[in-house]
């Protein structure tokens, strides 16, 4: 029980760390949490540009989901190769 109070602080501190502000920003569509964030990190003032986020978040290729065609042409094969080389690395 002992070796679970590391994993159980470990745990508790990150559930407690803001995210990072590009998560924020791009994930969470949150720009003025995400500014405001950077500006306490930053300690200077920082303004909101919301129509650069949006230019990111809003254009077409971010659009596919995970288990689309799409994403199967644009990444299918990198994901194939990372797959294979870890299941012969497994094996050896």
């Amino acid at each position: 029980m002992v070796g679970a109070l590391p994993a159980a602080l470990t745990y508790y501190w990150r559930m407690k760390m803001p995210e990072t502000a590009r998560y924020t920003a791009l994930v969470a569509k949150n720009a003025k949490q995400a500014t405001a964030d950077m500006s306490k990190v930053l300690q200077v003032d920082l303004e909101v540009e919301e129509e650069k986020v949006e230019n990111y978040t809003g254009s077409e290729r971010n659009q596919y989901g995970l288990f689309s065609k799409e994403f199967m042409k644009r990444h299918g094969l990198h994901l194939l190769g990372t797959c294979s080389t870890w299941f012969l690395l497994d094996i050896a």
